[in-house]
C-alpha cells in the first residue's frame, strides 16, 4: 500500500514538472508576441478605449480631491482651525509659488499625467472606425477631450501658468521636468 502511495506521489510530481517545463519554453523566446512596443501599439478595439478611458478617469479621480481641497481652502467662506496641518496652512495663505515640495497637496505631475494619458489616447485611437454606421469612438473622444481642458483648467486656476503639450510624452528624452512643473 505504501509503495503504491509512493509511485502515485512520484508519478504526480513527475507529471507537474513535465508541464511546468513546456509550459515555460514560450518565454525564454526573444520573439515572443507578449511584448507590446508603443510604435505598434494602436487603440481600434472598443475594449482597449474603454480601459484606455477607465484609466484617465482614475488619475482624474486621483486629483479630484485635491483639486477640491485647493479651492476651497482658499475661499472666502472658510477659515482654517488650529488643528489644521501645516500643509493646509500653507495653502490657506495663498503662496502656491513658495509652496514646499513635500506638500501633500501641491503635486502638479498629477495632472501632467493625466494631460499625458489623454494626449495618449488621442493620438492612437482610431477615429475612422465605423460599425452598424456609427462612428465607433467619437463619445470617447470627445469625453476624453473634455477631461483634458478641464485639467489644463485646474492647472491654471491653481499654478497661473500651464505649459501645453499636444503630443505624448513617451520616453525620458521628451519629458523635460523644468518645463513641466
Amino acid at each position: 500500500m505504501i509503495m503504491k502511495l509512493k509511485y502515485i506521489f512520484s508519478s504526480v510530481l513527475v507529471s507537474c514538472a513535465v508541464i511546468a517545463a513546456t509550459s515555460c519554453s514560450d518565454m525564454l523566446k526573444h520573439e515572443s508576441k507578449i511584448a507590446l512596443f508603443e510604435d505598434e501599439h494602436k487603440l481600434d478595439n472598443p475594449t482597449d478605449t474603454v480601459y484606455s478611458v477607465l484609466g484617465i478617469i482614475k488619475g482624474l479621480q486621483k486629483i479630484a480631491d485635491r483639486t477640491v481641497i485647493l479651492g476651497e481652502v482658499r475661499g472666502d467662506l472658510l477659515k482654517i482651525t488650529d488643528h489644521a496641518n501645516k500643509d493646509l496652512v500653507e495653502l490657506y495663505n495663498y503662496d502656491l509659488q513658495n509652496l514646499k515640495a513635500n506638500n501633500r497637496y501641491n503635486d502638479p505631475a498629477d495632472y501632467y499625467a493625466v494631460i499625458n494619458n489623454c494626449n495618449y489616447y488621442l493620438s492612437r485611437v482610431d477615429t475612422t472606425l465605423v460599425k452598424d454606421s456609427k462612428n465607433v469612438f467619437t463619445r470617447e473622444y470627445i469625453s476624453v477631450l473634455g477631461f483634458r481642458a478641464w485639467t489644463y483648467l485646474q492647472l491654471a486656476q491653481t499654478y497661473g501658468q500651464v505649459y501645453y503639450v499636444d503630443k505624448p510624452i513617451l520616453s525620458g528624452d521628451e519629458a523635460h521636468k523644468d518645463k513641466y512643473l
